[in-house]
């Protein structure tokens, strides 16, 4: 449960809580695209080279019966309509740009329908789909595993890599004790899971910019500077001067 009162210490700079966190996230965000457009994209055409070669044969049969043109797209060998040729087809037959994009339009409408009707393209769009999800889940889990368990487990003041830039470090809320290796793990799995996972498998991305604003809005008005997944795990961010190990204490 998330509450104001705090155990007498000094107050957290709001705007270094708020780095921390996006800095934090944001090196956690370049790792997970430098892996999805990598490695995520080779897996992804791989493992799902079949389901992509039956998705592409019914798209290409649905254009080629409607004179539509066709291309495939470079992540991950899906075809696509070529949207350059539709406009040089219909530019060469005289239609506005307005006409143009209304046909393009009906274009889209014209396949995605026919796609529909057809039993292989839906099982084999879903087939890929859940190798695609599953392969985005891991590349994110790897750079979360590393800046926000493997890290933290590593520096004696359980800090992110930001937060040691910052000076902060990870304490409980009530004792102002570091947190054990256990509760750098809960913490994780607070991130991953019940932020990420949860959220994105429920909403989407949407989802996830709606935690990262709630967790702004959150470090703001709360006198711990929480997060919500330190809120949730009862701990927060404070002066690296201000943590103590239980010995200490």
């Amino acid at each position: 449960m998330i509450t104001g009162k705090e155990p007498e210490n000094r107050k957290f700079s709001v705007w270094k809580r708020m780095l921390i966190y996006l800095l934090d996230g944001l090196s956690a965000m370049i790792v997970f695209l430098v892996l999805l457009f990598t490695l995520g994209n080779f897996s992804v055409r791989n493992i799902a080279r079949e389901e992509i070669a039956t998705i592409n044969r019914v798209y290409v049969e649905i254009c080629e019966e409607n004179g539509f043109p066709y291309q495939i797209e470079s992540q991950y060998g899906l075809t696509v309509l070529d949207q350059s040729r539709f406009i040089e087809q219909k530019e060469a037959e005289g239609m506005n740009y307005e006409a143009i994009a209304e046909a393009y339009n009906e274009a889209e409408d014209k396949i995605n329908e026919e796609l529909k009707k057809v039993e292989s393209y839906k099982e084999a769009y879903s087939r890929f789909y859940s190798t695609y999800v599953v392969t985005l889940i891991l590349c994110l889990f790897v750079p979360l595993l590393i800046f926000q368990l493997i890290v933290p487990l590593c520096t004696k003041k359980r800090q992110t890599l930001f937060m040691k830039a910052f000076k902060g470090a990870l304490v409980k809320r009530k004792s102002g004790v570091l947190l054990s290796a256990n509760q750098v793990f809960l913490r994780f799995f607070m991130i991953f899971v019940v932020e990420f996972l949860s959220v994105y498998l429920l909403i989407g991305w949407i989802g996830e910019i709606f935690v990262v604003i709630l967790s702004l809005v959150l470090m703001s008005f709360t006198e711990g500077r929480l997060s919500i997944h330190d809120g949730l795990m009862q701990c927060k961010v404070v002066e690296v001067e201000d943590a103590y190990t239980p010995e200490e204490k």
